[in-house]
């Protein structure tokens, strides 16, 4: 079979030496594409046309929506009151994505719960809905440290500890969280980083209540995404019975209590998240 092959390789390239045309097509399409592609594509969309339904209208629900509306990434088209009008402007194409903010949002962040956010994107473009979930959901992160430090400012803790573990190009969370806070009014002295090379909510625990233990806290509140709150609260209560500890739940843009199986990513962290549940009751 493989001495077939190789005739077939070899006559090709006989085919390639007399047909000045077939070298012509096979290098220089190829070479041109690269050329003009390299400066124009790109993977950054700018300005995606956005409807939002804010069915809370509390601080909270507007606090997170006007993180859209003063990003060049988004540009909010239209502000619906109904789910036929979210429904409407994606059919239509008015929209790309559609953010829906359920009742009740704030009084559930406040009580430390899952607070609803929901993302509708327009699957028609998968490349722009796909870079556009992930824009939403780093402004869904950036969010929960403000919250944090929102905290702080209201009086409910006296400092924002930030434990953030590295990633790429070097950097920690907290050299990402911490500025972009600063850079929303709040002031750097409500924070303490806490950088570290941590790969699991075990050993991030750990170095967490060694610093706070440092700060003589008796009292904690833990801001961490929504379906992270009851296996962290666990394993903090676990390593800290003297502590009293609140869990506080951000939102995640691809989970949500009463939706998460309607999304890939949803459904991922969910299975994700119970795998991690059962590790942690064996103690891995």
């Amino acid at each position: 079979m493989f001495d077939r092959i190789w005739r077939i390789v070899i006559k090709e390239f006989i085919e390639l030496k007399r047909a000045k045309w077939a070298r012509f097509r096979l290098i220089v399409p190829p070479l041109v594409q690269m050329l003009v592609f390299g400066y124009a594509a790109t993977f950054e969309v700018y300005h995606v046309s956005t409807v939002v339904l804010d069915r809370d209208q509390t601080q909270e629900s507007r606090e997170l929506l006007s993180r859209f509306s003063f990003t060049d990434r988004f540009t909010i088209v239209e502000t619906a009151s109904t789910d036929a009008q979210i429904a409407h402007a994606i059919d239509r194409s008015d929209a790309a994505v559609a953010l829906v903010i359920h009742p009740g949002f704030a009084n559930l962040l406040r009580k430390g719960q899952t607070a609803p956010f929901q993302v509708i994107v327009d699957g028609t473009n998968s490349n722009t809905a796909l870079i556009a979930l992930g824009y939403v959901n780093l402004i869904a992160g950036q969010y929960s440290a403000d919250y944090a430090a929102d905290l702080v400012r209201r009086g409910f803790a006296p400092k924002a500890l930030v434990s953030g573990p590295s990633g790429a190009y070097g950097l920690h969370e907290t050299d990402l969280a911490i500025p972009f806070a600063i850079r929303h009014g709040y002031p750097e002295s409500y924070f303490v980083p806490l950088p570290n090379d941590d790969r699991s909510t075990r050993d991030e625990a750990t170095d967490v209540l060694r610093a706070l233990s440092k700060q003589h806290a008796h009292r904690i509140d833990i801001v961490t995404s929504d379906y992270h709150t009851h296996r962290a609260g666990n394993i903090y209560r676990a390593q800290a019975p003297d502590l009293e500890i609140h869990m506080v739940a951000a939102p995640d843009v691809y989970f949500t209590a009463d939706g998460w199986w309607k999304n890939r990513e949803g459904r991922k962290t969910f299975l994700l998240e119970w795998m991690k549940t059962v590790a942690t009751w064996f103690g891995m």
